[in-house]
């Protein structure tokens, strides 16, 4: 293998690796487990595995399982950033019995298309407008929609005359 690489000119190594990247991006976006492994480099223990089931088989689910075994991590920060690179039309609601909990989700989601190098490459630079501490919107997006990509509430807070197709 060696050998074969060092016989390829810059251009045969630049089509290569962009061929790998290709085909990167089109296994992320079908598999769910290999986008949280591969591309938010987060590990996925066997304890996740029914979850992660659950989540894609089901619109409306809940979990429940003790702090800090990253049941949100993987299923709110991880499977949305997923749907919405998916389909950056989608409008999502995190909703939390706290708001500053739900702007901790947002700023982790927002994080990952800003600095996560990865995904960068793979699907490009999505950091859209607006871009602020309770909304975001992709960059991608083909629909102009008064609601953001991601938009935040918390318990008693309200979203009037707002339209969302998932809400976490």
């Amino acid at each position: 293998l060696n050998l074969f690489l060092q016989n390829l000119t810059d251009q045969e190594i630049v089509a290569l690796d962009q061929s790998v990247d290709d085909l990167e991006r089109e296994k992320a976006l079908k598999d769910f487990r290999f986008f949280i492994k591969n591309v938010l480099d987060w590990p996925i223990y066997p304890v996740h595995e029914p979850w992660i089931d659950l989540r894609l088989s089901s619109d409306r689910s809940l979990l429940l399982g003790p702090r800090g075994w990253r049941k949100s991590t993987l299923l709110t920060i991880g499977w949305t950033i997923w749907r919405a690179i998916k389909n950056s039309n989608l409008r999502f609601l995190i909703a939390c019995k706290v708001n500053g909990q739900a702007a901790g989700f947002l700023s982790e989601i927002k994080l990952q298309f800003m600095y996560n190098e990865k995904l960068r490459r793979l699907f490009g630079d999505l950091v859209g407008d607006p871009w602020t501490t309770d909304r975001a919107s992709l960059s991608s997006r083909t629909v102009s929609w008064k609601e953001p990509t991601f938009s935040i509430v918390g318990v008693g807070g309200t979203v009037p005359s707002k339209h969302f197709e998932i809400v976490l």
